[in-house]
């Protein structure tokens, strides 16, 4: 009858309120009695709950509130029971001002210092009336309450589909939430469609069936609820829907708020509030919360972080796509490919896949940048597309992921909305620094989005709060796919913009790649390379936007000519020659209507060298050859000595490779004499190395052993470990030839591991095949074996036919020494196979060889 009066009729109040409390005095014996009533039996959740509602009816009475903290206690739950005190005392001294009564204060000191004995009677204490039936009551020593696998009330919506992954995440969050007593307020953040809520969901759930509890202490006795706030508009709404939530029903009097927080000041729950992005002006009902109710924890999915001091945060990234030439097991096992099978299996049960079909699921990942909500989307489509087809037509229009079923939520009917979403909750400012950062690839630092996109700090800080952004402990920024791809089109859409910061953009990495090229040749190799490595994507646009900007205006030249060194030695030096080649012919290609120009003379000249480099280590010596002399005919014109030196010695290395000595001799001696008169250590040393192998291969092996001994000693005082290497690896030559085999492993062994320092697997490759080669000398055919096995497959991952076929050879020789025929007719028949595809033979393959593998062949009935 709360609300209900009759006017000018005193002697209805006086009943009213007489009654009332009589209702209330029996309520509250009953409840007395079925705490009692309960303790008697096997404990569970029950007892607790009844004993909070009995202390409802009067926070104030601490007979209850000792009651309270004697079951706890006698559960073993120390911690709730120092809690229920903590509550206790404050709300005395908020409401009387007065602290916990002596027998409380005894109570609670007995609990912390682990002195309350198992026998404690758990009704009210001596001469405390309680009503009808209110006794002591004795209760044994009880289990740990309430179990883990006991579940706690909640409403969390049934789930129609299965969780898949995540396992870290789920453990680290609800870790943070049931273990960390100050982790009150945990907010997802993340991009729509990452998942937030479904990996909230699961989280809550667990926490709810007693799957995450790692230990005795039980935060959420009273339940975890779930709170949609999708629809909620406002600080009321945000009130009535908290109370919805958790089954509390408002009564006439004081204000909804107020009410809501009187509830909840002595509850134990998780309240999982999602998407809590438009809500963030009644942000601050979340504090009161926190402070007046302690037994209260929130966990909040949102696009934004709510700001508030109370919060901790916990960024939601999508699935990691299979990566690039990942095998099928690892495919297999990658969740974002997980998700897309069990979604597309449910659409269609019948779905087989073949090895193009697996293809395309990986393209699909990738695509949508393991983005859950575009996984999901995109399956939906397979009993109309094939998978072929479905990243067909994502790669063509995003618009194309729109949901094909029905019953997801609005915000997530098509990957179009959630991301006009996110556009709509950024200020101007915001959307129009998103924008250009699009042209960023694999991330930028903050200096480079100042630089490149006008970035002030305030509002890269803003993007990364609302999760268009994150923020890596390298201190660098990346931005999910779709979102960069969306940005893009914004951005594209105002050419002008697109195209002034899109220049903005190469200017930026070409002169980063120029300030690290100095490095590349000395004792900082190692750190620049991973420079470059960590923005090759971005140099790469760069290099491109150079590139294709030289024949409309022959002024980028210069812009182009800053990366050429840098970005040739990161792709030589990572044995990606199959790449680079592309990358300088297509520049070669745009330079080549402005030779008549003297600057873009000498950026020719230094992209035909390097790519004459390129063209040999993809096995085309001849053509690598007529670029390298091209490139010394463009720059002798130019009178460039400096820039000679570089395409004198790989031209060197070239002849050298195709057995012709004098010829070597000559250009790596006038690049000597230049390197000389300029300083230029590093060209020398390079020199010198091509020199000891010209005479190692001559058998001049003192004179081999001069030339490399000089190149490593100034190798090492220049600190370029990367370069050494070779040195090492000839010098190993030298010694096994001379039968030093205990000095050629030594060098070969340190070569191997300069090498694998610095990234450089061709040269991991080259050594690895040395070193069995000494094995096998030894009689060590086993460890041989397994030595060259490994030295092909690097030889075979960065697409070095010469070095396979090298390492058959040699295999085929093991082979053969071992009376294994079949195992010699295959590898000499791989080696013959590949070397067709070769512009020269290796000097190993004899013509016996030749004649041999032909044999088995023919024998084969092979044509």
């Amino acid at each position: 009858m709360a609300c209900f009066t009759l006017s000018d009729c005193p002697t209805f109040d006086d009943w009213q309120f007489f009654e009332s409390e009589a209702l209330r005095s029996d309520y509250a014996d009953v409840l007395a009695q079925l705490v009692q009533h309960l303790s008697a039996r096997t404990i569970d959740d029950a007892i607790v709950f009844a004993a909070r509602r009995w202390l409802a009816l009067d926070t104030l009475d601490e007979s209850v509130q000792r009651q309270l903290m004697r079951l706890y206690a006698l559960a073993g739950q120390q911690a709730a029971a120092l809690r229920q005190y903590e509550e206790c005392a404050r709300l005395l001294d908020d409401e009387l001002g007065v602290e916990p009564d002596a027998e409380t204060a005894a109570l609670y000191e007995a609990i912390r210092s682990r002195q309350f004995a198992a026998g404690e009677k758990a009704g009210r204490g001596e001469g405390e009336k309680g009503g009808k039936g209110a006794e002591y009551v004795s209760l044994s020593p009880l289990p740990p309450f309430p179990p883990a696998s006991s579940p706690l009330r909640h409403n969390l919506p049934a789930q129609a589909t299965s969780f898949v992954g995540r396992a870290e995440e789920l453990a680290a969050i609800c870790q943070m939430l049931v273990e960390q007593s100050e982790c009150r307020l945990l907010t997802l953040v993340g991009p729509g469609g990452i998942g937030k809520t479904r990996l909230a969901l699961q989280i809550a759930q667990q926490i709810a069936d007693g799957e995450a509890a790692d230990g005795d202490d039980v935060r959420y006795a009273d339940g975890v609820f779930f709170v949609q706030l999708e629809t909620v508009d406002g600080a009321e709404q945000l009130v009535m829907a908290l109370a919805n939530a958790v089954g509390f029903v408002f009564q006439g009097g004081a204000e909804p708020r107020e009410q809501l927080l009187r509830h909840l000041q002595s509850k134990q729950m998780l309240l999982l509030l999602d998407n809590f992005e438009h809500l963030l002006a009644a942000a601050d009902l979340l504090t009161v919360i926190l402070q007046t109710a302690p037994g209260i924890s929130l966990l909040a999915t949102s696009r934004e972080a709510l700001a508030l001091q109370e919060e901790w945060l916990y960024g939601v990234s999508g699935f990691a796509a299979p990566a690039a030439g990942a095998d099928a097991g690892a495919v297999e096992q990658n969740s974002a490919v997980q998700l897309f099978l069990q979604r597309a299996r449910r659409a269609d049960s019948s779905l087989v896949l073949d090895k193009q079909a697996w293809s395309a699921v990986v393209r699909i990942c990738q695509l949508v940048d393991g983005l859950p909500l575009g996984l999901e989307l995109a399956a939906a489509w397979v009993r109309a597309l094939s998978v072929a087809e479905i990243a067909d037509e994502i790669a063509r229009d995003l618009d194309f992921l729109t949901a094909t079923t029905r019953g997801l939520p609005e915000r997530h009917s098509s990957l179009r909305t959630v991301l006009e979403q996110t556009w709509r909750l950024l200020t101007p400012p915001e959307q129009a620094l998103f924008c250009r950062l699009a042209i960023f690839q694999h991330g930028f630092t903050r200096q480079a989005a100042s630089r490149v996109a006008d970035a002030a700090i305030m509002t890269l800080a803003a993007l990364v709060r609302k999760s268009i952004i994150s923020h890596h402990r390298d201190g660098r920024y990346a931005m999910h796919g779709l979102l960069r791809q969306f940005a893009a089109n914004r951005l594209h859409a105002d050419a002008e913009l697109a195209e002034a910061t899109a220049e903005k953009h190469s200017r930026y990495y070409g002169m980063l790649v120029q300030a690290l090229e100095s490095g590349l040749t000395g004792a900082d190799h190692a750190s620049a390379l991973e420079q470059i490595g960590q923005d090759i994507e971005n140099i790469r646009a760069g290099w491109r936007w150079a590139v294709a900007q030289v024949g409309a205006d022959p002024a980028q030249v210069t812009l182009l000519n800053r990366y050429v060194a840098a970005y040739f030695q990161f792709y030589d030096t990572r044995s990606r020659f199959q790449e680079g080649r592309a990358e300088f012919q297509q520049a070669l290609e745009a330079l080549e209507p402005l030779a008549f120009d003297g600057d873009a003379q000498l950026v020719m000249g230094r992209v035909c060298g390097r790519l004459g480099w390129f063209m040999f280590q993809t096995g085309q010596p001849a053509v690598a050859k007529r670029h390298l002399e091209r490139s010394l005919q463009l720059l002798r014109q130019l009178d460039s000595p400096a820039d000679l030196i570089f395409s004198l010695n790989y031209l060197g290395a070239v002849h050298r490779h195709l057995h012709e000595y004098a010829a070597a001799q000559s250009v790596l001696e006038e690049s000597s004499l230049i390197c000389q008169a300029r300083d230029d250590r590093f060209g020398l040393t390079v020199a010198l190395n091509i020199l000891g192998q010209i005479a190692f291969e001559q058998r001049e092996y003192a004179q081999a052993r001069a030339h490399l001994t000089e190149s490593l000693a100034i190798k090492q005082a220049i600190g370029d470990q990367r370069g050494a290497v070779f040195s090492l690896l000839y010098l190993g030559l030298v010694a096994r030839a001379q039968d030093d085999l205990a000095q050629a492993v030594r060098l070969f062994q340190e070569g191997i591991q300069i090498s694998e320092q610095h990234g450089d697997r061709r040269s991991i490759a080259l050594g690895l095949s040395n070193l069995a080669e000494v094995e096998a000398l030894m009689g060590h055919a086993a460890e041989a074996e397994k030595l060259y096995a490994e030295s092909l497959q690097i030889y075979a991952d960065i697409s070095n036919l010469l070095g396979m076929v090298t390492t058959h050879i040699r295999l085929g020789d093991l082979a053969r020494g071992q009376n294994n025929a079949d195992a010699t007719a295959h590898h000499y028949e791989a080696a013959l196979r590949m070397a067709e595809n070769l512009q020269f033979h290796p000097r190993r393959w004899s013509p016996w060889s030749a004649r041999r593998a032909r044999g088995w062949r023919a024998s084969q009935g092979i044509s």
